[in-house]
């Protein structure tokens, strides 16, 4: 799945990765649980403005992070 989605990621098809830090983040799809790569994932999706990724990378986050606080307000920003 990874080599799919990330070629359609690279055409500009963005919400792939926020699919591919689901998939990571759960362990299903064909992927091994990752934390960390559904951080860079989601990472991806939440700086093109995607507001579900934003919501799951701050979630992934610990609230201590200044990040966390930074994409749930961007996640937030969109509902408004």
């Amino acid at each position: 799945y990874e080599i799919f989605f990330s070629n359609q990621i690279a055409s500009g098809q963005t919400s792939n990765a926020h699919v591919m830090g689901f998939c990571y983040r759960d362990g299903v799809g064909g992927c091994e649980k990752n934390v960390d790569k559904a951080k860079e994932f989601y990472v991806m999706a939440a700086e093109l403005g995607l507001s579900d990724s934003q919501r799951s990378l701050a979630h992934l986050l610990p609230v201590t992070d200044p990040n966390c606080w930074h994409w749930m307000g961007k996640a937030a920003q969109k509902v408004l």
